[in-house]
């Protein structure tokens, strides 16, 4: 296994979860052929955004129960496979150097957000559908679903 930690975006946890989205089984593939080979992280922030999400009937067709969803997240924990990942102490001046480097807005501050929490916590690349603010961080994306 190699020692240094991969951040896994939202997106990627989305599109394996969704079974109606195009990308489904790229994701779910993706996902299940790298779980024991690579050492994987997802944040606070990936596990935040996909309870919002796949609970959200407004958002998924099918929504989960919110017990549903804290299984499937607590075996992503108690697997090992996912190192997880938070904000430290510098994220915050992370973000605002961040924000002062880039003119970002909107949603895409919680994009930047987690480019400052992998920066504080070493890593470098990440799995992402979406790398424009990823790119413009300097952080290596990797489109799995391409």
């Amino acid at each position: 296994m190699n020692n240094s930690s991969v951040l896994v975006d939202t997106n990627i946890l989305l599109y394996a979860h969704d079974e109606s989205s195009f990308y489904h089984e790229k994701a779910k593939d993706f996902l299940e052929k790298n779980l024991p080979e690579q050492n994987l992280a997802i944040s606070t922030q990936n596990i935040i955004e996909y309870y919002s999400l796949v609970t959200n009937p407004k958002r998924f067709s099918v929504a989960i129960s919110s017990k549903a969803v804290q299984d499937r997240i607590g075996k992503w924990l108690e697997t090992g496979f996912y190192k997880i990942i938070s904000p430290t102490v510098t994220t915050t001046i992370t973000l605002l150097r961040i924000l002062g480097d880039l003119p970002i807005k909107g949603p895409d501050i919680f994009d930047a957000y987690l480019a400052a929490t992998a920066i504080d916590n070493g890593i470098d690349t990440i799995y992402t559908a979406d790398a424009k603010i990823f790119k413009k961080l300097g952080l290596k994306v990797i489109d799995p679903l391409t």
